[in-house]
C-alpha cells in the first residue's frame, strides 16, 4: 500500500464511519496498517487496495473495529465475507486441467 493510498483510506474511514475529531489521523493510520497486515496474512498475499474492492471494504471495517478496540469482534462478524474473499483469490489463480477432467490450482494471482 502506497502512502497516497493510505492517506486516502484514512480520509475515507474518517468520513464514512463518522470518526470524531478527537481520534487523530495517526490513530486511524496505525489501525489501517495493523489491519492491512492482518488481512494480507489471511489472504496469503498483499492485496491491492485500489483494485480489490472487497479487500478494501474489509480493511475499512477492520480498521473501524480496531480504532474502537474491538478487533476481536471483526473476524467473527465478517467471517463469511472473509471466506468469500479468500475463495475468490483461489478461483482467480491459475487453473490447470488434469487428465480426469478436473482443474488444479497451480498458482495465485497477485494482481
Amino acid at each position: 500500500m502506497t502512502t497516497a493510498q493510505r492517506t486516502a483510506l484514512i480520509a475515507e474511514i474518517r468520513t464514512d464511519y463518522q470518526i470524531p475529531p478527537y481520534i487523530t489521523d495517526e490513530v486511524i493510520g496505525r489501525a489501517v496498517d495493523k489491519c492491512f497486515s492482518r488481512l494480507s496474512f489471511i489472504q496469503g498475499v498483499e492485496f491491492d487496495v485500489e483494485s480489490d474492492l472487497l479487500g478494501r471494504e474489509l480493511l475499512q471495517n477492520a480498521a473501524y473495529y480496531e480504532i474502537y478496540h474491538r478487533y476481536e469482534e471483526f473476524e467473527p462478524a465478517w467471517k463469511s465475507m472473509i471466506l468469500s474473499w479468500q475463495l475468490g483469490a483461489v478461483v482467480s489463480g491459475d487453473l490447470t486441467p488434469t487428465s480426469d477432467g478436473t482443474y488444479r490450482v497451480t498458482g495465485r494471482s497477485t494482481e
